[in-house]
């Protein structure tokens, strides 16, 4: 069973960068933060997990680099702004740095991080966005378990295209305009509508409009029916890595 985190949270539309409407949406009540559904505590593998296919559980707080070794760009701690455990998509491993996957940087790179301040394990559960079929796949271990409609970003606020790692995963209150749920991600959106002053981070929530999942008309985030939230929140970790491509 899953427990909420406890702490000062933020309210959802700092996080997200789409809403519904062209305009900034009204502020909600907080959203929850969720444990990481398994409750794991990876212990410390070998250079052979490969990039995709491993998170990185951060054990102190530590500072990201552009390079192995390179000038700090900023230090994080073991907990994002929600509660969540900070917990990375690995992209690559070089000697004794790990890249990872990380909403610190806007240009959605991997930044770099020492591999002794992280507890690796391997990942066998992984989402892909088609934006073409629109359409996002749930898999483990490369088999399908699951695949739902999701409405897309509008042709002026385009959904990025890309891979990116789980940051947060978030309940909302009823009648959000994030729907049920959010599974906020590491990357960043750059282009908006008129108005819109909120959040850049780029999400896969719900909507309160479930008639309009399918459609190309959201401010770049992906959007499907709480049915398919609350099951993606159950199964699906911190850390997990989203292919979004067009």
């Amino acid at each position: 069973m899953r427990r909420v985190a406890a702490g000062l949270l933020l309210a959802a539309t700092l996080l997200t960068g789409c809403g519904d409407g062209g305009a900034r949406p009204a502020a909600t009540a907080p959203s929850r933060a969720l444990h990481d559904p398994a409750s794991r505590t990876p212990t410390p593998e070998p250079a052979r997990i490969v990039a995709g296919a491993a998170i990185a559980r951060l054990l102190r707080p530590t500072e990201l680099r552009a390079q192995p070794g390179g000038a700090v760009m900023t230090r994080v701690g073991t907990h994002t702004a929600y509660g969540s455990e900070r917990v990375f998509a690995v992209a690559a491993r070089h000697g004794d740095w790990l890249a990872v996957r990380a909403p610190q940087r806007r240009d959605g790179r991997p930044v770099w991080i020492p591999a002794a301040d992280a507890a690796l394990a391997a990942e066998p559960w992984s989402l892909v966005a088609d934006l073409g079929d629109r359409e996002l796949t749930l898999r483990r271990n490369g088999r399908v378990l699951g695949r739902w409609t999701m409405s897309i970003g509008a042709p002026a606020t385009p959904t990025p295209t890309g891979r990116f790692g789980v940051t947060d995963l978030l309940a909302e209150p009823p009648g959000s305009v994030y729907g049920c749920c959010i599974l906020a991600l590491s990357g960043h959106q750059d282009r908006f509508r008129p108005g819109w002053d909120g959040g850049t981070r780029l999400a896969v929530h719900g909507t309160p409009h479930p008639e309009t999942i399918g459609r190309a008309d959201t401010n770049g985030c992906l959007h499907v029916d709480a049915r398919a939230l609350r099951r993606l929140l159950r199964v699906v970790p911190l850390g997990a890595t989203v292919t979004i491509r067009a």
